[in-house]
């Protein structure tokens, strides 16, 4: 059996079914903070909970962006669960990223109706 295949400036492609994908890192796994962060509802409507337990909330820091990667809201976490309300955006997906200081700690992938 013969393969056919072509080689460009851009990659290569070779005979058969072809799968695009794309590999990316949403979050930073060498983390060590004691802490358990959850979002809920998701997909939300128009108000998002972030709930921290396991830890403090001190110095944590939430940044909302949109898809093309503009930070929507920065705002600290003042209390275990934090309100976050989406009802001025479009349906659409955002990431929530969480940051203790300056360290990122976990990104959430968030589904706006």
């Amino acid at each position: 059996m013969n393969y056919i295949f072509m080689h460009g400036s851009g990659g290569t492609v070779s005979q058969g079914v072809q799968q695009a994908y794309e590999i990316f890192t949403t979050a930073v796994s060498d983390f060590s903070m004691p802490i358990e962060l959850s979002v809920y509802p998701n997909p939300v409507a128009d108000e998002l909970k972030l709930k921290i337990s396991n830890g403090e909330h001190k110095q944590i820091q939430f940044r909302l962006l949109d898809i093309s990667g503009k930070v929507l809201i920065t705002e600290y976490v003042t209390q275990e669960i934090t309100s976050v309300s989406l009802v001025a955006y479009p349906a659409a997906i955002y990431a929530l990223d969480i940051y203790s200081g300056n360290q990122p700690v976990k990104s959430f992938r968030i589904i706006k109706k």
